[in-house]
């Protein structure tokens, strides 16, 4: 009687198809995360310990005479700081930005004083339109956009809710994409 030794298997083997598609998996997760977050061209988070500054001038009430910024990138960190009134000659302000590439900007607007409460809604002034809205109770409003064509302007539309508020908004770039927040 012949006697053959065998190993006892822990797992069964994976089909020939499924291996493949494992490695087909692999391989674009793998250059996704190279292309999207590669820490030798972009900084994770603030790419600056201290932001560029930018005080808010009168008169910025209208899309056709916004604050300019200046122009954004993956590696940007503006702090923008303002006032608004909610009833008076001063009830909007805006500020306008270009970018250099296809990004996303962060942006954390925060207000000032015992009750202040500001909204933001994003306009595109090539379309003519509002892009984005966040009015929630408090004194902050937080998003993300996604710039996909550079060059293009945007401005922010800032307003106090219901008492007059000093407000400061704070932007900081990303690579688009990039899964590092």
């Amino acid at each position: 009687m012949k006697h053959t030794q065998t190993s006892p298997r822990l797992t069964p083997a994976l089909p020939a198809a499924l291996k493949r598609s494992a490695a087909v998996l692999a391989a674009v997760l793998a250059a996704s995360l190279l292309t999207g977050c590669d820490k030798r061209t972009h900084v994770h988070g603030p790419p600056a310990p201290q932001p560029d500054y930018f005080t808010e001038l009168e008169p910025n009430d209208t899309p056709d005479f916004p604050d300019f910024v200046g122009y954004l990138d993956q590696n940007s960190f503006v702090v923008v700081e303002g006032h608004v009134e909610a009833v008076g000659f001063d009830i909007v302000d805006h500020i306008e930005f270009e970018t250099n590439s296809v990004i996303e900007i962060d942006f954390v607007l925060e207000s000032f004083g015992p009750h202040g409460d500001v909204d933001v809604s994003i306009y595109d002034p090539i379309a003519q339109q509002i892009v984005g809205t966040y009015a929630t109770d408090g004194r902050y409003e937080t998003g993300t956009l996604i710039i996909h064509e550079a060059g293009r302007p945007f401005q922010f539309i800032i307003e106090a809710f219901n008492t007059d508020t000093s407000w400061s908004l704070e932007l900081i770039g990303y690579p688009h994409g990039c899964a590092c927040r």
